[in-house]
Parts: structure tokens; sequence; C-alpha cells
């Protein structure tokens, strides 16, 4: 197969699993949306979860620069647009089963667009790194919970993992360049912004009600992302678990039980799937949105 031949059959193959996944987007929306689900939404509810994945899904153009970034440390220099736009359309495949159509459709349509189909790959191991590493640094931030000790201390950790975070970024900048240090940094950016988002949904879904009444609720804006990251990304690497479905809701009960109604917490992360889903349908528009010039 000639070069003109084998880009014309990458761009096919992207397009088409980005178009393909989103009947897998709108099943998984159908699925979470349940009666019991349906209960907790009114006019206003609707319209304030409409602005959170609004904000979520244009927050997530912060992706598509944590992989330019990582794709110029592999040696394929392209533009923000460029890595914005291939990433966009293809991160809606990630609902497809099997979690990996995501990352073959971002190879597909960057070989289609002349990358080096090496450098793509190698792009996609460091980011599952940098994903992993990432999200792994925010156990710090739950400490506290897991070894059962005055929340006072929390402020403690906290200042301890933003020293982490400096002191990682000074390593990876000395030991794997800037621009992986730059992904670092937008890497972590966004996790905050996806605990946020799920901490915005908790405390619409409970009206700010915590079942402690012993403790500074203040508190709960550092434990809350946190712990949300931090179950995310054992959902995320627990085989068989697609999209961490089970696993996610196991670990967040266990690590916020004591601070709200299980039953709640339940739907909040129902809702914030529906929230990510949305957002991540979002970004997706805005990637396909985008002009051809800019794609170039």
């Amino acid at each position: 197969m000639n070069s003109a031949n084998l880009k014309k059959t990458m761009n096919i193959v992207g397009s088409f699993l980005a178009v393909f996944s989103l009947f897998f987007v709108f099943f998984r929306l159908k699925n979470y949306l349940t009666p019991e689900v349906y209960g907790y939404f009114n006019p206003l509810v609707i319209v304030l979860l409409l602005i959170i994945s609004l904000a979520y899904g244009g927050s997530s153009i912060i992706l598509g620069c944590v992989w330019k970034n990582i794709l110029e440390k592999c040696g394929e220099k392209r533009s923000y647009l460029w890595a914005i736009k291939v990433y966009g359309t293809s991160q809606i495949a990630k609902y497809i089963p099997g979690n990996i159509f995501h990352y073959a459709g971002r190879q597909a349509l960057g070989m289609a667009d002349s990358a080096s189909a090496k450098k793509l790959a190698k792009s996609t191991f460091w980011e599952l790194v940098l994903l992993v590493f990432s999200g792994a640094l925010f156990s710090i931030l739950i400490i506290p919970l897991l070894i059962k000790i005055n929340s006072s201390y929390i402020l403690l950790f906290l200042f301890f993992f933003i020293a982490v975070l400096f002191l990682v970024n000074y390593f990876f900048q000395i030991f794997l360049g800037c621009n992986f240090a730059k992904a670092f940094r937008l890497q972590i950016f966004f996790l905050i912004i996806s605990g946020a988002t799920f901490s915005a949904v908790l405390f619409m879904i409970t009206q700010g009600n915590v079942l402690v009444n012993n403790i500074d609720t203040s508190w709960l804006v550092i434990i809350i992302p946190a712990a949300y990251v931090c179950a995310w990304l054992i959902g995320l690497i627990t085989p068989g678990a697609p999209a961490g479905v089970g696993v996610r809701e196991v670990v967040l009960i266990y690590l916020l039980g004591g601070f709200f109604n299980e039953n709640d917490l339940l739907i909040s992360v129902v809702i914030s799937r529906i929230v990510t889903v949305v957002g991540d349908f979002i970004f997706y528009g805005i990637a396909c949105a985008m002009k051809k010039s800019e794609f170039k």
C-alpha cells in the first residue's frame, strides 16, 4: 500500500471509530438515566449540570495540550490546535468496550496526517505512565482518611502534596525535558478539575449535608476531589472493569461513606458519569468544529 492510500485508510479508520463510538455514548447515557436518577432532576439541577458539563467539556482541551507536549517529548512536533483536534475527535472512542479504541483512533488519525507511527505509539505509553503517576500523587491527600487522624492534619498533607508536585516537576524537567514537565503540570490541573466536577455534583445532591458534625466542612473541598481522583485511578487500572464501573463506587463509599449518605454517594457517582459523558461529547463537538486549516 502506497503512502497516499495508507493515509486515506488511516483517516477512514480513525473517523469510523469516532462516529461508531457515538452509539456507545448514547447507550451509556441510557444506562445511567434510571428512574431513581430522574427523581433528582428539576429545571435548576438540569441547568447547573449543563453548566458543569460545558465547563468539563471545555477543560478537556487541556488533555489535548498534555498530549501535544508528550508528542513533542517523543520527537513529533505538532501545533496545539492539531493535537486538540486529533485528541478530541478520537477520545470519544473510549466508550467502545475494550478501552483501547481511543488510542487506536488517535494513532490512525495521526498517521493519516503523516505523524510517525512509532512516535505516536511512544506518546501513548508515556501518556499512560503520566496519567497513572499523576493520579497516584493524590493519594497523599487521602492519607488522613486512611489512618483516621484528626482532620486538622489535612492542611499539613496539602502542603506536603504541593511540595511533592514541585519536586516531581523539577525531576521531570531535568531528566525528561521541559515538554514532559509541562504535560505533568497540565495533567495535574485537569485531574483537579475532574475532582472538582464530582465535588460540585456531590454537594448539589446532598445540599451540603454532612453526616459528621465535628468536622470543618472546608476540609472536604480538599478531601472529595482527592478521593474521587484516587477512586477513578483504581477503577482505571482494575482489570475487567470498563471505565471503572463498580470499583469507583466501592472506593468512594469506603473513603467518603463516613461523611455522606451511601445512597447520595452512589447517585452522585452516576450523575457525575452523566456529566463527564456529556462533557466528552461537547469536547468531541469542539474538535469536530475546528476548521480543516487548523487541523493542518
